[in-house]
């Protein structure tokens, strides 16, 4: 039986041209986090990351903080969905449900959590009933979940302790597999996963069993409380 844990990658650029890219403050989450593991002896047999850039600085700047001498291994099952095609097929029908100010700056919505909240709710809703969707559908994405299930319980059932570096999105989604919520949940759920949290599962023959969910301790320095972010 391993016993998986499952972070998000540490802040990336929010709101800048290139988001894939860990902001300063992302890149002292991943260490602070590495630092957390190294001193709780919490030593891994297996780090595995996505291709994303965030994600694989994150694992890798945790990696070397926390002692990990095994190297990393790249898994693109760990991958995010696609977040830009996501606005760009659906974005502009979805702001002719908000107010003119909304519609007329496209980073209006961006940067006010309560109409973001929204934006993305709807957003996401659109593409997991879109069953002519032209990028990775809702149904491929969950596809993805379950293959990395099953590579996980095939491939590396002999790994005691293994750290998953992704997104909140593939989190939320091995969630919605563990806790059985419908899919509205899974926006909820999306929009609660802080940087660099971990998740803690146990793989066992029957799915993940859920034992610690979105745990922000490493971060929780004395007199730092920027260290938590959820974007």
């Amino acid at each position: 039986m391993s016993h998986i844990y499952l972070i998000r990658h540490g802040q990336a650029s929010f709101g800048q041209a290139n988001y894939d890219k860990l902001s300063d403050l992302g890149r002292k989450q991943a260490q602070t986090l590495g630092e957390y593991f190294a001193y709780h002896q919490i030593a891994f047999d297996l780090v595995m990351h996505g291709t994303m850039e965030r994600q694989a600085d994150t694992a890798l700047l945790m990696a070397e903080t926390a002692g990990h001498n095994n190297g990393l291994t790249v898994e693109p099952l760990l991958n995010e969905f696609d977040s830009d095609n996501l606005a760009k097929t659906y974005l502009p029908e979805v702001l002719k449900n908000f107010p003119k100010e909304v519609q007329e700056d496209p980073r209006f919505w961006l940067n006010q959590s309560h109409y973001f909240n929204q934006v993305f709710g709807m957003l996401v809703n659109t593409w997991q009933q879109d069953n002519d969707c032209p990028f990775e559908s809702w149904q491929s994405f969950s596809d993805r979940a379950k293959a990395l299930h099953q590579k996980l319980s095939s491939d590396f059932q002999h790994c005691k302790k293994i750290a998953l570096v992704t997104s909140g999105g593939m989190i939320s989604l091995l969630m919605k597999s563990i806790l059985g919520y419908d899919n509205q949940k899974f926006t909820e759920m999306n929009l609660t996963i802080n940087n660099a949290s971990v998740t803690e599962v146990k793989l066992t023959d029957d799915g993940f069993r859920l034992i610690n969910f979105n745990n922000v301790s490493a971060l929780m320095k004395p007199n730092d409380k920027q260290l938590i972010t959820l974007k």
